[in-house]
C-alpha cells in the first residue's frame, strides 16, 4: 500500500526528529541551525536505515514475505528524511526560543 506507506514514514521522520530533539535539547541549544539540522537528520537516517535492515531480517525470515526491496528502500529512507527536515524547524524554533529566554533572563 504505497499510499500508505508514505506517509507514514514521513511522519515518521518527523516523529524521530522532534524526539530526537527533545531527548537531547540541552546538548542542541549550543549549536548553530545547520549543525542542529544535520544532527537531527543523521539521528533519523540511522534509525531509518535500521528500520530497514529489520525489514529484509524479518522478510528473509518468513519466506514469501515481500517487505523490502532496493528502491523501496531508498524511498523509504527519502521520506524519513523529508519528514525529519520539516519536523527540524520546530525544533529550531524551540531552541531559538529557549536561547532568547535564557539570554534575557542571564543579563
Amino acid at each position: 500500500m504505497w499510499w500508505f506507506d508514505i506517509p507514514m514514514h514521513i511522519l515518521g521522520g518527523a516523529f524521530l526528529a522532534l524526539l530526537l530533539g527533545a531527548i537531547f535539547f540541552k546538548k542542541i541549544v549550543s549549536l548553530n541551525k545547520k549543525e542542529i539540522i544535520i544532527t537531527i537528520l543523521l539521528g533519523v537516517v540511522i534509525v531509518g536505515a535500521g528500520w530497514e535492515v529489520f525489514e529484509y531480517v524479518v522478510q528473509h525470515m518468513i519466506k514469501g514475505l515481500p517487505l523490502a526491496n532496493f528502491p523501496d528502500s531508498i524511498k523509504d529512507m527519502l521520506m524519513d528524511i523529508i519528514g525529519g527536515f520539516l519536523a527540524s524547524f520546530f525544533v529550531l524554533k524551540a531552541v531559538k526560543r529557549y536561547n532568547t529566554s535564557h539570554a534575557i533572563t542571564n543579563l
